[in-house]
């Protein structure tokens, strides 16, 4: 995870995730957990974006020239005052459900 921020009343999300088990899960969210009850409190569907850095470093995982990610999106009022962390997905499914590989990010943020 590169950030995790809240910016005025956008919460930006950027970084990167590659797995040689995302193989075939072609399909990619942002699953926003809330950290008090470990449950989902929304997913964003996203399309990952070139990471030339990530590429150079790791060459030989599935996936890695593509595994940026960057989102922003305006906090609605089901997120304020939640402790939130990221979970990062492949699926092969549209839904986010199916076959799929998770990594959960450790960076915690209380959006006000």
């Amino acid at each position: 995870m590169d950030q995790l921020a809240q910016i005025g009343n956008q919460l930006v999300i950027n970084g990167w995730h590659a797995a040689s088990s995302a193989n075939g899960k072609g399909y990619s969210f942002l699953i926003l957990m809330n950290k008090d009850t470990e449950k989902e409190i929304t997913r964003y569907r996203i399309n990952r974006n070139q990471r030339n850095d990530v590429y150079n470093v790791y060459p030989d995982v599935y996936g890695t020239q593509n595994s940026g990610f960057h989102l922003s999106q305006t906090i609605t009022n089901n997120l304020k005052n939640k402790r939130v962390y990221v979970i990062s997905r492949y699926s092969n499914s549209a839904s986010g459900e199916g076959a799929y590989v998770d990594h959960p990010f450790t960076n915690v943020l209380t959006i006000k």
